[in-house]
C-alpha cells in the first residue's frame, strides 16, 4: 500500500480522450479495486482509501461546530438582553449595534463551520468511483 496525497487516475475514453479521477479526500490506499486495461461502469468503485485522516478531520470540524454553537448561544442571550434594553431607552445605539454585529458575526461562523461539515458528511470516505463508462488506461497510487 502507498501513501497517497493525491490519488490519480487517467481513463481512456471511447473517443480517445482522457480523464483525471482524483479522490476527494486524502488517505492511504487500502485496496484498489480495477487494473490497467479493465471496462469499468459509471459508479464502479475504483479504490478504498483507510478512513483515518478523514475521519479525524471530520471530528475535528465537529468539535469546532459544537464549540461554535456554545459561544452562538451565549451571545445571542447576550444580544437579545442589550435589545430589550436598547428598545427601553436604557442603551445607545451605537452599543445595541455592537452587540448586533456580534450576533450577525457569530451566527455566520456557525452556518459556515455546519455548512462545511455537512459537504464533509458528504464525502465518501472509503471509495473514489469512476464518473461514466470507459476504459482504465494507467492508475497511479
Amino acid at each position: 500500500m502507498k501513501a497517497l496525497t493525491l490519488l490519480l487516475f487517467f481513463i481512456n475514453l471511447l473517443m480517445a480522450q482522457e480523464v483525471k479521477v482524483s479522490a476527494i479526500v486524502q488517505g492511504k490506499v487500502e485496496k484498489v479495486f480495477v487494473r490497467e486495461g479493465q471496462r469499468v461502469e459509471k459508479g464502479e468503485v475504483l479504490v478504498r482509501i483507510d478512513p483515518v485522516l478523514y475521519t479525524t478531520q471530520k471530528n475535528t470540524l465537529q468539535a469546532q461546530v459544537n464549540s461554535q454553537k456554545v459561544t452562538l448561544e451565549k451571545v445571542e442571550r447576550d444580544f437579545k438582553r442589550y435589545e430589550e434594553l436598547f428598545n427601553r431607552g436604557l442603551l445607545s445605539r451605537s452599543e445595541y449595534e455592537d452587540w448586533k454585529s456580534k450576533y450577525e458575526k457569530e451566527l455566520a461562523q456557525y452556518e459556515a463551520l455546519k455548512s462545511q461539515l455537512q459537504r464533509t458528511e458528504r464525502v465518501s470516505l472509503s471509495m473514489n468511483k469512476y464518473p461514466f463508462y470507459g476504459h482504465l488506461s494507467t492508475p497511479r497510487v
